[in-house]
């Protein structure tokens, strides 16, 4: 695991909270997250995806990054399917549809510049 995915993971281990777990109405499978920091300027959250879960076509008002840090999934956006696993991530900007499904249990991070509505509270 790279340093960066590392710090990610003491970060997540110290800010979880029972009260603050998330469960996503997806399309298809579940999805259970929540938020690691969040302000006008920045959100980050954690997400858990099990297997053969999917996201359909979405997009988010600003920029998002997505860190897988366990698993495998396939992101599609306008050029593609794209597959990662651990210490992959995927950038898209502003307003680009992208859909995701997962091929193990995933866990991975979200952030958008500027936060948005979508993301959890810290």
């Amino acid at each position: 695991m790279s340093q960066n995915l590392a710090v990610l993971s003491e970060l997540t281990e110290k800010l979880t909270r029972d009260n603050e777990t998330l469960i996503y109405n997806i399309d298809s499978g579940s999805a259970v997250g929540g938020g690691l920091y969040k302000d006008a300027c920045i959100a980050i959250q954690r997400a858990y995806m099990p297997k053969g879960s999917h996201f359909d076509s979405h997009a988010h008002e600003g920029q998002e990054w997505i860190i897988i840090s366990k698993g495998r999934a396939v992101f599609t956006d306008s050029t593609g399917d794209h597959e990662l696993s651990a210490g992959g991530f995927i950038h898209f900007p502003a307003g680009e549809k992208h859909s995701l499904r997962t091929l193990e249990d995933t866990y991975m991070y979200g952030i958008t510049v500027p936060s948005e509505e979508a993301y959890p509270d810290a």
